[in-house]
């Protein structure tokens, strides 16, 4: 081999060392940032529910200038979410309720892009005790309004705002 090509050898091999450094670097640094919690409250709304209009109307919101956080029930959904569609946009990834809801500017606006019926309730339920006056829950399903009207009701007595607002029709199945 000549020197010329000894250096041109050297190069490349060099520049594949770096190239994967980076891409280790980054992986390492996505892992960090969906693992490390944000320390002060930062999104604007918070999204609970991943499927396919739930995933659509955060990045909407972040492509409007919002910081929005996300939650699932499955926390794998949301470390995917974050690490994919969302990387790189004003969107914040929690694994749990409370971090979820700490990562909320007051009033917190939580937008619940769940099932209609009894899911609705249970994440009701969860979101309640950690919540203050004030602060809004929204629910995005096509839940039938005898169940927001009693939903409004009870959270009114505690102060927390409940807006039924219906804009999932839910996946339609094929």
């Amino acid at each position: 081999m000549t020197e010329a090509e000894t250096k041109t050898a050297d190069l490349i091999a060099s520049a594949a060392e770096a190239t994967a450094g980076t891409v280790r670097s980054e992986a390492v640094a996505t892992r960090q940032m969906i693992a490390s919690p944000v320390t002060e409250a930062a999104a604007d709304i918070g999204v609970i529910g991943l499927a396919v209009m739930g995933e659509n109307l955060i990045l909407n919101m972040a492509s409007r200038g919002y910081t929005v956080a996300a939650f699932n029930r499955t926390a794998s959904r949301v470390d995917e979410f974050v690490a994919g569609r969302a990387r790189g946009l004003t969107i914040l990834g929690a694994d749990d309720l409370p971090t979820f809801i700490s990562l909320l500017k007051s009033p917190r606006k939580v937008m619940l892009m769940v099932k209609a019926g009894p899911p609705v309730d249970a994440f009701i339920d969860m979101l309640a005790p950690l919540l203050e006056r004030g602060d809004i829950i929204i629910d995005g399903g096509n839940t039938h309004f005898p169940d927001t009207v009693r939903r409004e009701r009870a959270l009114a007595e505690h102060g927390i705002l409940f807006v039924g607002a219906g804009v999932s029709g839910g996946e339609e199945e094929r």
